[in-house]
């Protein structure tokens, strides 16, 4: 295995895809599949398609969760290439040529990119043409002399105009008055001469990922990221919501999350008052969950959360002037075990 998780679907064609031994390839990513992802410690990602209009979009999060993780990402051609470019400052890695045109402001708008496709089954084959790969091969085109300067600016022109739920070529080629000789032979040669741009780019992104999965290199260091409590909680929902719902519904559950809770507030009050983990407790907690946490950024963030909390334990009289002593501790627990575990027993 190289490592690479790619979600791809209609730029890159399942016949293009099978030289990429090793990719485990994953349909257009929607919200949630990189945190899903990360739970297979990839050594890289890659992301060219994405969904947008029928469900939540990959969110920039999950992104930046997989950067900390110190898992590369490398994004192109269509929903890849508009993370990248929005992302690039914080470690994403952009390639090719879509990418560069929205870094340097030739394309601006999301809907450059789009179009629709069909399911998996059919493997995600295009039904209409973004704007991308049409402005790139009438520009070829014009330049092959295969079409005039003015058939070319008239077919954009009418292209331009067009919600890109409607673009399809014969359409086009009606609508910019091309005579049927000029659209045959540009369809003839778009056929011999013309990859699509987004093609081109998903290739050359899987390359990048594929070499930098086998390269050895390493992308950072692991980080400890500070996201809000509504992106850990859409991100337990996206990996293992089910599971947690159904348990949180049953007496257990509800005693499980009372103590995971503790926890939390526990160690977010130590840091709150400048208590940091020492290094050798998280290191033995980072280790004790290696084989249950795969992401190396979440584990580290839990291991800090159970070293600060053994530490607050452990120094509880320190907490605070005249704080209690463990014998406190112990003989405050068989009291609530007594007076009210008896009552739960008895429901």
């Amino acid at each position: 295995m190289s490592g690479v998780i790619a979600f791809v679907g209609p730029s890159l064609a399942r016949e293009a895809r099978r030289r990429f031994r090793g990719v485990r390839f994953e349909a257009p990513a929607r919200q949630g599949d990189v945190w899903r992802a990360l739970e297979r410690a990839p050594r890289a990602l890659a992301i060219v398609d994405g969904v947008f209009e029928t469900e939540p979009s990959v969110w920039h999060h999950e992104i930046r969760a997989a950067l900390a993780s110190g898992v590369a990402v490398f994004g192109a051609s269509s929903m890849g290439a508009l993370r990248a470019a929005e992302l690039s400052a914080e470690g994403m890695v952009g390639v090719g040529e879509v990418y560069q045109g929205y870094v340097s402001g030739r394309w601006s708008d999301d809907d450059a990119v789009a179009l629709l496709h069909a399911r998996a089954e059919h493997d995600f084959r295009p039904l209409t043409v973004p704007w991308v790969t049409l402005e790139d091969a009438v520009s070829q085109a014009r330049r092959a002399k295969v079409v005039t300067t003015r058939q070319a600016r008239a077919l954009l022109a009418v292209a331009k105009a067009t919600h890109f739920h409607e673009r399809h070529w014969p359409a086009l080629y009606r609508a910019a008055k091309w005579p049927v000789n000029v659209a045959t032979a540009f369809e003839r040669w778009k056929r011999v001469h013309c990859e699509d741009i987004k093609a081109r780019d998903a290739r050359a992104c899987l390359d990048a990922a594929v070499a930098f999965a086998r390269s050895g290199a390493v992308s950072m260091a692991p980080r400890v990221t500070a996201f809000s409590s509504r992106v850990r909680e859409a991100r337990l929902v996206a990996v293992n919501g089910a599971k947690l719902l159904a348990k949180a519904g049953t007496p257990s559950g509800a005693d499980e999350t009372k103590a995971g809770l503790r926890t939390l507030l526990l160690a977010g009050w130590a840091r709150s008052m400048g208590v940091q983990s020492p290094a050798e407790a998280t290191r033995a907690c980072e280790a004790a969950l290696r084989k249950t946490v795969p992401d190396a950024a979440e584990r580290a963030r839990l291991a800090d959360i159970f070293a600060l909390e053994a530490w607050v334990l452990k120094n509880a009289h320190q907490m605070w002037a005249d704080g209690p002593r463990q014998l406190e501790g112990l003989a405050l627990e068989q009291v609530r075990q007594a007076a009210f575990a008896k009552g739960r027993r008895a429901r």
